[in-house]
Protein backbone atom coordinates (compact mmCIF):
# COMPACT_ATOMS: atom_id res chain seq x y z
CA UNK A 1 0.00 0.00 0.00
CA UNK A 2 1.16 3.57 -1.15
CA UNK A 3 1.81 6.45 1.49
CA UNK A 4 0.17 8.57 -1.27
CA UNK A 5 -3.43 8.87 -0.29
CA UNK A 6 -6.18 11.41 -1.64
CA UNK A 7 -5.77 13.95 0.50
CA UNK A 8 -2.35 15.06 -0.63
CA UNK A 9 -4.49 16.41 -3.72
CA UNK A 10 -6.82 18.62 -1.46
CA UNK A 11 -4.62 21.54 -1.53
CA UNK A 12 -4.21 21.08 -5.94
CA UNK A 13 -7.94 21.17 -6.00
CA UNK A 14 -8.86 23.81 -3.67
CA UNK A 15 -5.84 26.05 -5.94
CA UNK A 16 -7.70 25.52 -9.27
CA UNK A 17 -11.61 25.85 -7.72
CA UNK A 18 -10.02 29.44 -6.49
CA UNK A 19 -9.21 30.32 -9.85
CA UNK A 20 -12.44 29.19 -11.16
CA UNK A 21 -14.44 30.92 -8.30
CA UNK A 22 -12.04 33.72 -9.46
CA UNK A 23 -13.00 33.35 -13.26
CA UNK A 24 -17.18 33.27 -12.19
CA UNK A 25 -16.69 36.45 -10.08
CA UNK A 26 -15.30 38.69 -12.98
CA UNK A 27 -17.94 37.04 -15.80
CA UNK A 28 -20.51 36.99 -12.92
CA UNK A 29 -21.60 33.62 -13.77
CA UNK A 30 -23.32 32.36 -10.88
CA UNK A 31 -23.47 29.15 -12.21
CA UNK A 32 -19.78 28.86 -11.96
CA UNK A 33 -19.68 30.70 -8.68
CA UNK A 34 -21.74 27.97 -7.33
CA UNK A 35 -20.28 24.86 -8.84
CA UNK A 36 -17.08 26.00 -7.89
CA UNK A 37 -17.65 26.40 -4.01
CA UNK A 38 -19.83 23.21 -3.73
CA UNK A 39 -17.08 21.19 -5.24
CA UNK A 40 -15.04 22.41 -2.26
CA UNK A 41 -17.12 20.95 -0.03
CA UNK A 42 -16.70 17.40 -2.08
CA UNK A 43 -12.71 17.89 -1.61
CA UNK A 44 -13.67 17.65 2.02
CA UNK A 45 -14.45 14.44 2.07
CA UNK A 46 -11.35 13.48 -0.09
CA UNK A 47 -9.31 14.67 3.42
CA UNK A 48 -10.38 11.64 5.12
CA UNK A 49 -6.77 9.41 5.01
CA UNK A 50 -9.33 6.66 6.91
CA UNK A 51 -8.35 3.88 9.91
CA UNK A 52 -6.46 1.22 7.39
CA UNK A 53 -2.96 2.72 6.99
CA UNK A 54 0.12 0.95 6.33
CA UNK A 55 3.38 2.39 8.70
CA UNK A 56 4.28 5.04 6.08
CA UNK A 57 1.20 6.34 5.79
CA UNK A 58 0.22 6.56 9.58
CA UNK A 59 3.91 8.16 10.56
CA UNK A 60 2.82 10.84 7.77
CA UNK A 61 -0.70 11.52 9.07
CA UNK A 62 0.41 11.49 12.87
CA UNK A 63 3.65 13.76 11.95
CA UNK A 64 1.14 16.26 10.33
CA UNK A 65 -1.49 15.92 13.13
CA UNK A 66 1.44 16.51 16.16
CA UNK A 67 2.15 19.80 13.94
CA UNK A 68 -0.70 21.57 12.78
CA UNK A 69 -4.24 19.56 12.56
CA UNK A 70 -5.52 16.28 11.14
CA UNK A 71 -6.03 16.23 7.00
CA UNK A 72 -9.97 16.52 7.57
CA UNK A 73 -9.62 19.70 10.17
CA UNK A 74 -7.07 21.47 7.57
CA UNK A 75 -8.71 21.34 4.76
CA UNK A 76 -12.46 21.76 6.09
CA UNK A 77 -10.88 25.06 8.10
CA UNK A 78 -9.65 25.93 4.68
CA UNK A 79 -12.73 25.77 3.23
CA UNK A 80 -14.63 27.91 5.92
CA UNK A 81 -11.92 30.47 5.40
CA UNK A 82 -12.36 30.50 1.34
CA UNK A 83 -16.15 30.38 1.89
CA UNK A 84 -15.81 33.61 3.73
CA UNK A 85 -13.76 35.64 1.62
CA UNK A 86 -16.14 34.18 -1.32
CA UNK A 87 -19.15 36.57 0.95
CA UNK A 88 -17.12 39.19 1.08
CA UNK A 89 -17.00 38.72 -2.70
CA UNK A 90 -20.24 38.27 -2.42
CA UNK A 91 -20.34 35.04 -4.78
CA UNK A 92 -23.54 33.17 -4.94
CA UNK A 93 -23.96 29.97 -2.67
CA UNK A 94 -21.03 31.45 -0.47
CA UNK A 95 -23.04 31.37 2.98
CA UNK A 96 -24.60 27.99 2.43
CA UNK A 97 -20.85 26.65 1.85
CA UNK A 98 -19.53 29.03 4.93
CA UNK A 99 -22.39 27.25 7.24
CA UNK A 100 -21.65 23.88 5.71
CA UNK A 101 -17.51 23.97 6.58
CA UNK A 102 -17.93 25.93 9.49
CA UNK A 103 -20.33 22.46 10.80
CA UNK A 104 -18.16 20.38 9.62
CA UNK A 105 -15.25 21.76 10.93
CA UNK A 106 -16.82 21.56 14.61
CA UNK A 107 -17.55 18.15 14.56
CA UNK A 108 -13.72 17.33 13.60
CA UNK A 109 -10.51 17.44 15.54
CA UNK A 110 -6.70 16.79 15.69
CA UNK A 111 -7.19 13.26 15.78
CA UNK A 112 -10.16 12.47 13.20
CA UNK A 113 -8.88 9.83 10.64
CA UNK A 114 -12.73 8.91 9.41
CA UNK A 115 -16.13 9.99 9.10
CA UNK A 116 -16.76 7.65 11.53
CA UNK A 117 -14.53 9.75 14.29
CA UNK A 118 -17.20 12.65 13.74
CA UNK A 119 -18.56 14.18 16.78
CA UNK A 120 -21.28 16.37 17.31
CA UNK A 121 -20.35 19.97 17.73
CA UNK A 122 -20.68 22.06 21.40
CA UNK A 123 -22.69 23.94 22.23
CA UNK A 124 -21.40 27.06 21.77
CA UNK A 125 -20.76 26.27 17.96
CA UNK A 126 -24.60 25.31 17.52
CA UNK A 127 -25.72 28.55 19.19
CA UNK A 128 -22.83 30.45 17.43
CA UNK A 129 -24.50 28.58 13.38
CA UNK A 130 -28.07 29.46 14.78
CA UNK A 131 -27.62 32.86 15.87
CA UNK A 132 -25.84 33.65 12.70
CA UNK A 133 -28.61 32.21 10.54
CA UNK A 134 -31.48 33.57 12.64
CA UNK A 135 -29.70 37.16 13.04
CA UNK A 136 -29.21 37.51 9.04
CA UNK A 137 -32.51 35.83 8.38
CA UNK A 138 -34.29 38.56 10.54
CA UNK A 139 -32.45 41.29 9.26
CA UNK A 140 -32.92 40.02 5.46
CA UNK A 141 -36.22 38.17 6.18
CA UNK A 142 -35.26 35.30 4.23
CA UNK A 143 -36.80 31.99 4.96
CA UNK A 144 -34.31 29.50 4.24
CA UNK A 145 -31.84 31.22 6.90
CA UNK A 146 -34.57 31.68 9.33
CA UNK A 147 -35.57 27.96 9.06
CA UNK A 148 -32.24 26.28 9.93
CA UNK A 149 -31.80 28.79 12.64
CA UNK A 150 -34.68 27.37 13.99
CA UNK A 151 -34.20 23.86 13.34
CA UNK A 152 -30.66 23.88 15.34
CA UNK A 153 -32.41 25.91 18.49
CA UNK A 154 -34.79 23.15 18.65
CA UNK A 155 -32.08 20.21 18.28
CA UNK A 156 -30.30 22.55 21.20
CA UNK A 157 -33.28 22.51 23.56
CA UNK A 158 -33.34 18.84 23.10
CA UNK A 159 -29.73 18.04 24.28
CA UNK A 160 -29.86 20.90 26.81
CA UNK A 161 -33.49 20.40 28.37
CA UNK A 162 -35.72 18.53 29.49
CA UNK A 163 -37.25 17.58 26.39
CA UNK A 164 -37.15 13.67 26.02
CA UNK A 165 -40.50 13.89 24.66
CA UNK A 166 -39.02 15.56 21.34
CA UNK A 167 -36.22 12.85 20.71
CA UNK A 168 -39.07 9.82 21.41
CA UNK A 169 -40.46 8.13 17.82
CA UNK A 170 -37.83 8.94 15.89
CA UNK A 171 -37.98 12.78 17.10
CA UNK A 172 -41.29 12.92 15.98
CA UNK A 173 -42.05 15.99 18.19
CA UNK A 174 -39.18 18.09 17.10
CA UNK A 175 -40.09 17.29 13.38
CA UNK A 176 -43.29 18.64 14.30
CA UNK A 177 -42.30 21.74 16.01
CA UNK A 178 -40.24 21.96 13.48
CA UNK A 179 -42.81 21.94 10.81
CA UNK A 180 -44.83 24.68 12.92
CA UNK A 181 -41.95 26.69 12.81
CA UNK A 182 -41.33 26.44 8.99
CA UNK A 183 -44.79 26.93 7.75
CA UNK A 184 -45.50 30.33 9.86
CA UNK A 185 -41.87 31.88 8.32
CA UNK A 186 -43.88 33.27 4.89
CA UNK A 187 -45.70 35.16 7.39
CA UNK A 188 -43.34 37.03 7.84
CA UNK A 189 -40.59 36.63 5.19
CA UNK A 190 -40.58 38.55 2.13
CA UNK A 191 -37.94 36.47 -0.10
CA UNK A 192 -38.93 34.40 -3.55
CA UNK A 193 -39.58 31.10 -0.99
CA UNK A 194 -42.31 32.83 1.11
CA UNK A 195 -44.16 34.02 -2.02
CA UNK A 196 -43.94 30.84 -3.54
CA UNK A 197 -45.42 29.08 -0.13
CA UNK A 198 -47.91 32.06 0.47
CA UNK A 199 -49.44 30.87 -3.26
CA UNK A 200 -49.21 27.41 -2.88
CA UNK A 201 -49.92 27.08 1.16
CA UNK A 202 -53.56 26.19 0.94
CA UNK A 203 -52.67 22.94 -1.08
CA UNK A 204 -49.80 22.17 1.31
CA UNK A 205 -51.56 22.85 4.19
CA UNK A 206 -54.14 20.29 2.99
CA UNK A 207 -51.94 17.78 2.27
CA UNK A 208 -50.04 18.04 4.98
CA UNK A 209 -53.14 17.93 7.62
CA UNK A 210 -54.03 14.86 5.81
CA UNK A 211 -50.84 13.63 5.54
CA UNK A 212 -50.62 13.63 9.47
CA UNK A 213 -54.50 12.06 9.91
CA UNK A 214 -53.30 9.78 7.68
CA UNK A 215 -50.68 8.74 9.57
CA UNK A 216 -52.10 9.18 13.33
CA UNK A 217 -52.72 4.82 13.72
CA UNK A 218 -48.81 4.78 13.40
CA UNK A 219 -48.11 7.19 16.01
CA UNK A 220 -48.32 5.87 19.87
CA UNK A 221 -46.61 6.25 23.36
CA UNK A 222 -44.62 7.67 24.18
CA UNK A 223 -45.51 10.32 22.19
CA UNK A 224 -48.41 12.47 24.67
CA UNK A 225 -51.92 11.55 22.61
CA UNK A 226 -52.51 15.26 21.88
CA UNK A 227 -49.76 15.97 19.85
CA UNK A 228 -50.92 14.99 16.65
CA UNK A 229 -54.66 16.59 17.47
CA UNK A 230 -52.57 20.35 18.61
CA UNK A 231 -50.45 19.55 15.49
CA UNK A 232 -53.35 19.85 13.34
CA UNK A 233 -55.50 22.10 14.36
CA UNK A 234 -52.25 24.36 14.81
CA UNK A 235 -52.44 24.09 11.03
CA UNK A 236 -55.97 25.34 11.32
CA UNK A 237 -55.13 28.46 12.89
CA UNK A 238 -52.38 29.08 11.08
CA UNK A 239 -54.12 28.63 7.54
CA UNK A 240 -56.75 31.22 9.11
CA UNK A 241 -54.14 33.34 10.04
CA UNK A 242 -52.77 32.76 5.90
CA UNK A 243 -56.21 33.79 4.74
CA UNK A 244 -56.34 36.95 6.92
CA UNK A 245 -52.96 37.84 5.71
CA UNK A 246 -53.37 37.10 1.91
CA UNK A 247 -57.04 37.19 1.57
CA UNK A 248 -56.84 34.20 -0.47
CA UNK A 249 -60.19 32.42 -0.48
CA UNK A 250 -58.51 28.59 -0.85
CA UNK A 251 -57.14 29.36 2.74
CA UNK A 252 -60.77 29.06 3.84
CA UNK A 253 -61.00 25.49 2.46
CA UNK A 254 -57.83 24.54 4.17
CA UNK A 255 -59.15 25.71 7.60
CA UNK A 256 -62.49 24.10 7.26
CA UNK A 257 -60.67 20.81 6.24
CA UNK A 258 -57.72 20.48 8.83
CA UNK A 259 -60.72 21.62 11.38
CA UNK A 260 -62.77 18.87 10.46
CA UNK A 261 -59.76 16.60 10.96
CA UNK A 262 -58.93 18.10 13.69
CA UNK A 263 -62.10 17.24 15.42
CA UNK A 264 -61.95 13.94 14.68
CA UNK A 265 -58.89 13.56 15.84
CA UNK A 266 -59.67 14.97 19.15
CA UNK A 267 -62.43 12.71 19.28
CA UNK A 268 -60.66 9.80 19.08
CA UNK A 269 -58.69 11.43 21.93
CA UNK A 270 -61.77 11.85 24.14
CA UNK A 271 -62.94 8.33 23.40
CA UNK A 272 -59.83 6.52 24.29
CA UNK A 273 -60.09 7.94 27.56
CA UNK A 274 -63.65 6.72 28.32
CA UNK A 275 -63.19 3.64 31.02
CA UNK A 276 -66.27 1.86 29.39
CA UNK A 277 -65.67 -0.15 26.28
CA UNK A 278 -69.53 -0.10 25.60
CA UNK A 279 -69.99 3.58 26.20
CA UNK A 280 -66.88 3.96 23.25
CA UNK A 281 -68.41 1.58 20.68
CA UNK A 282 -71.72 3.51 21.25
CA UNK A 283 -70.12 7.06 20.70
CA UNK A 284 -68.05 5.87 17.88
CA UNK A 285 -71.38 5.40 15.83
CA UNK A 286 -72.63 8.65 16.98
CA UNK A 287 -69.83 10.13 15.40
CA UNK A 288 -69.75 8.02 12.50
CA UNK A 289 -73.92 9.20 12.18
CA UNK A 290 -72.65 12.60 11.99
CA UNK A 291 -70.23 12.43 9.22
CA UNK A 292 -72.61 10.57 7.19
CA UNK A 293 -75.00 13.74 7.59
CA UNK A 294 -72.33 16.06 6.56
CA UNK A 295 -71.71 13.92 3.60
CA UNK A 296 -75.52 14.10 2.93
CA UNK A 297 -75.30 17.55 3.64
CA UNK A 298 -72.83 18.24 0.95
CA UNK A 299 -74.29 15.75 -1.99
CA UNK A 300 -77.88 17.89 -1.42
CA UNK A 301 -75.36 21.15 -1.76
CA UNK A 302 -73.83 19.89 -4.80
CA UNK A 303 -77.68 18.98 -6.20
CA UNK A 304 -78.93 22.19 -5.57
CA UNK A 305 -75.38 23.66 -7.56
CA UNK A 306 -74.34 25.73 -4.30
CA UNK A 307 -70.71 23.37 -4.86
CA UNK A 308 -70.81 25.05 -7.92
CA UNK A 309 -70.53 28.79 -7.05
CA UNK A 310 -68.33 28.20 -4.19
CA UNK A 311 -66.24 26.57 -6.59
CA UNK A 312 -66.68 29.89 -9.21
CA UNK A 313 -65.96 32.17 -5.80
CA UNK A 314 -62.86 30.53 -4.86
CA UNK A 315 -61.56 30.66 -8.32
CA UNK A 316 -62.22 34.24 -8.39
CA UNK A 317 -59.52 35.27 -5.67
CA UNK A 318 -56.20 35.56 -7.71
CA UNK A 319 -52.89 34.96 -7.10
CA UNK A 320 -51.45 37.99 -4.66
CA UNK A 321 -49.58 40.27 -7.13
CA UNK A 322 -46.53 41.52 -4.57
CA UNK A 323 -47.10 38.43 -2.48
CA UNK A 324 -48.64 39.57 -0.03
CA UNK A 325 -52.39 40.15 -0.65
CA UNK A 326 -54.84 38.83 -2.52
CA UNK A 327 -56.05 41.05 -5.36
CA UNK A 328 -60.24 40.25 -5.05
Amino acid sequence: MSAFLPYFLCPILLAMLILVLELGLRHHSRLTQQLSLVAMLAVIGLAFPGDRLNSAAQFLVDILAASYAGPPMIVAASVAALAFYAMLRKAAGAELVAFVAVALTACLDADTRSARDMSVPSDAVLFALAAWQLGVGLWARTTMRLAVGGFVMLFMAQKLFDTSWLAVNGAQGTVLLGLLWFVLLPLFCRDTVARWLREHGAVWGAVVSTGLFLASPGIGPPLPSWTLPATVTSLACIGALYWAHTRLRWYLVTVTWAALLATILWTQVLLKMLPDPQIRRGLTWYVAGWLLLAAAVLVSLWKAGLLRKAWIWLQRSKPPVDGTTAVP
